[in-house]
C-alpha cells in the first residue's frame, strides 16, 4: 500500500507544477511542501518522469544551482587559503566572520556542487578561481 503522506505530497506538487505552468522550482517545492533539497530534487525527478514538469527548465535551474555552488566553493576556498597564509584565523575577512565560517561554507558548497553533478575538474577549477559549470 502506498505511503499516504508521500502521495499527498506528490499530489500537492502536481498542483503546484500545474499552477506554475509546468515549472516548479526546487526552492518553491521546499518551501511550500516543507522538504529538504534532496527530497525536493527527487520530487522534481518524479514530476519530470510523469510529464508534469518541463525537463529543460529543471535542467537550467540545476545548472544555475551548480554554478552558484561552484562560485561559493571557490570564494570560500580562497578565503580559507588567505586565512592560512596570514596565520590569523579569528578576524572577519572577505565577508566571513572567521576561518571556521569560511571552511564550513567551503564544505557545504562542495557538497552541494557534488549533489548537482560537479566533476573533480570543476571543483579543482573553482578552487583555483576559474569556475566553469
Amino acid at each position: 500500500m502506498p505511503d499516504q503522506t508521500a502521495e499527498s505530497t506528490y499530489a500537492k506538487a502536481v498542483q503546484i507544477a500545474s499552477q506554475l505552468g509546468g515549472f516548479a522550482p526546487q526552492s518553491v517545492l521546499q518551501r511550500r511542501l516543507r522538504l529538504g533539497y534532496q527530497d525536493a530534487h527527487a520530487l522534481q525527478d518524479r514530476l519530470i518522469a510523469e510529464g508534469h514538469l518541463d525537463a529543460q527548465a529543471v535542467a537550467a535551474e540545476r545548472s544555475e544551482h551548480l554554478q552558484r555552488a561552484l562560485t561559493s566553493y571557490g570564494q570560500a576556498s580562497a578565503t580559507t587559503a588567505a586565512y592560512e597564509e596570514s596565520g590569523v584565523y579569528g578576524i572577519p575577512r572577505d565577508g566571513f566572520s572567521s576561518y571556521q565560517d569560511a571552511a564550513q561554507v567551503a564544505r557545504d558548497a562542495q557538497e552541494t556542487a557534488r549533489f548537482y553533478g560537479a566533476t573533480a575538474a570543476q571543483l579543482a577549477a573553482a578552487q583555483k578561481g576559474t569556475v566553469r559549470a
